[in-house]
């Protein structure tokens, strides 16, 4: 994501999109939003379920590229942000699509559970 301004414009994107959704006022309501951000082979829900579209745009905008991508932890994790909430439920993956993490999917372990390869890298 740091080569030829993938991460910027996955950011803009992203705002964009929220900002699209919040219709210009910051107030998402009636709908909710939650972020999951993945990185250095860790996925962590960064923003709760929330209707405030200036919280989830300000996280958005604070992420770093950096080495590792753990696409299939960060959609279980996006994934448990919807469990109780209203229908239609909505999840959207925004990534370079490589997935490299976990590094060796063959091997036994909780870490190789939950694996997604977009690009057949594993």
């Amino acid at each position: 994501m740091s080569q030829n301004n993938k991460l910027q414009n996955a950011q803009l994107a992203a705002a964009g999109f929220v900002n699209q959704l919040a219709g210009g006022d910051g107030n998402l309501s009636p709908h909710q939003m939650a972020l999951t951000g993945f990185s250095d082979g860790i996925a962590v829900t960064d923003v709760a379920l929330t209707n405030n579209a200036n919280t989830i745009t300000t996280a958005i905008n604070a992420y770093l590229a950096s080495a590792s991508t753990n696409i299939g932890r960060a959609l279980q994790l996006g994934q448990t942000q919807l469990l109780g909430g209203t229908d239609p439920d909505f999840l959207m993956l925004l990534s370079d699509g490589s997935a490299n993490r976990p590094a060796d999917v063959d091997l036994a372990g909780a870490e190789n559970d939950f694996y997604i390869d977009v690009n057949d890298n594993g």
